[in-house]
């Protein structure tokens, strides 16, 4: 009987597993799902935006067996998520509220929630000059 005891073996047998069989190996503890995550937050002024990447691996005796180039699934964030995180950062992070401090003249900046979407601008469509 193969043994699966290592995590260069599980690698090796990963292409060939079904998702029940992983689910299965899960479920008895053999392998553990980690997920892992990365988000970009930007702000400037009342304008927020940014994205978030997650994707789920899986560990055998703390090493990745599943492969390398899982997918990451990106995910564009909302407004009024990033202002929240903003304002999380602002609050638990003491570095930041410091220079946020500093940089405000010796106090601490409101951190305002985001602009609405601008309303687009009706146009007016282009007629010829007469004579043309």
């Amino acid at each position: 009987m193969f043994l699966l005891d290592s995590p260069d073996k599980w690698r090796a047998v990963w292409p060939f597993l079904t998702d029940a069989e992983i689910a299965n190996y899960v479920a008895d503890g053999t392998l553990i799902p980690e997920l892992q995550a990365e988000a970009h937050p930007r702000t400037t002024g009342q304008q927020y935006s940014g994205n978030a990447a997650v994707r789920a691996v899986f560990l055998f005796q703390g090493e990745q067996v599943s492969p390398i180039g899982a997918p990451w699934f990106q995910v564009v964030m909302k407004p009024a998520t990033i202002w929240k995180v903003a304002m999380l950062v602002a609050q638990e992070e003491t570095e930041i509220a410091a220079k946020l401090i500093e940089l405000n003249g010796g106090t601490m900046p409101n951190i305002r929630p985001p602009l609405p979407p601008a309303e687009p601008v009706p146009t007016e469509p282009e007629t010829p000059e007469a004579g043309e």
